[in-house]
Formats: C-alpha cells, structure tokens, sequence
C-alpha cells in the first residue's frame, strides 16, 4: 500500500528528527547509519502502514521487518498527520521515531535482544544531545514555552526505558508495554 499523504509526513517527520541530530550532534555512533538506511527505505518504498501484516507476524508489536527488507507498521502509529505544536503529536512522533530506528536495526542486521540494546542506547545518545542542545530544538520546533520540549525529552526517555528493558531479555517476542 502506498503511504497516506499525512503517513508520509510523519516519516519525513523522523528525518527531520535525525537530521536535527546531524546537525547539533554530529558524533553520535550509528547517526549517519540510521540516517542513510531511512533515507534509502523512503526513497525505495520500503516503508509501509499494514496494521494486519503487523499482527499477524507478531500480535503485540508496533512493527515488524519482513528479511530485513521491508518495514510494516502498525496504522495507529500514524494517526493523522503530526504537528510539534500539538502535545499529543509530540508522544505520537516520538513513538514513530523510536520503532522505525528500532526497526532499522533489524534491517541493519541485528536480532532480539540486541536491537533492543542498540535502541536504547541510540535514544540515550540523541536524549543527551537534545538536552545540551536544548535552545537549538526549541528553535527548530518553533517552541516558545519550555512544556513541549520538556515533553519531547520525556518521551524520548520513555521510549529509551522501554527498549532498555527489554535489552537483557531473552524474550524475543516484542514484549509488552507502549506497544514494544
């Protein structure tokens, strides 16, 4: 299924994300990795919204990776089409962001448990960059008021707990909570 018009700017959305990474912290190990392979699934269709595909691979994931190809989706990652001004978008975006990095290390090669440890600590990265950054992403979001960075930051953390959490299971389910 080609992508929604508003699906396809949340993915571009995540790109911004990391370019915005590129761009204050230019150091962080796997960026440019993470930021090529993303460019290369837009550019190649390699990223789709197919909630039943999901499912039937895995019931209580947010995505799956089909031979380290192709990124299925869950729909309602994708409700509508993001705005940072908007703090319910704000969780939405983070979400996006961390499953498709998530997912994009399986593409890179990894398997569970272990794409859950290099999640984590990637988020972990970008979480320290955005904060010694702070004044460069307010200003880039166009955020006068410190609530929705400060929501952006919080997300991200839980997002990074998330992926932690699972990093020295041996469960290679997904596991649960926040749809991980």
């Amino acid at each position: 299924m080609p992508l929604t018009p508003a699906q396809a700017a949340n993915i571009n959305k995540v790109k911004e994300m990391l370019d915005l990474a590129k761009t204050t912290c230019p150091n962080i190990p796997r960026l440019n990795e993470l930021s090529n392979k993303l460019n290369s699934n837009i550019q190649n269709g390699k990223l789709h919204f197919d909630t039943q595909k999901v499912q039937s691979a895995d019931p209580s994931a947010p995505a799956y990776t089909e031979n380290k190809d192709n990124i299925y989706i869950r729909e309602d990652l994708s409700p509508n089409q993001f705005d940072p001004a908007n703090p319910g978008d704000v969780g939405n975006l983070v979400n996006l962001a961390a499953t498709l990095i998530h997912e994009m290390f399986h593409q890179l090669g990894s398997a569970h448990p272990t794409t859950y440890c290099e999640t984590a600590n990637f988020l972990a990265a970008l979480i320290n960059c955005f904060k010694q950054n702070k004044n460069a992403i307010k200003s880039h979001y166009q955020w006068e008021q410190d609530s929705l960075y400060d929501l952006y930051i919080s997300q991200l953390e839980i997002q990074e707990q998330g992926e932690r959490s699972e990093c020295g299971s041996t469960n290679n389910s997904g596991g649960g909570g926040g749809g991980w």
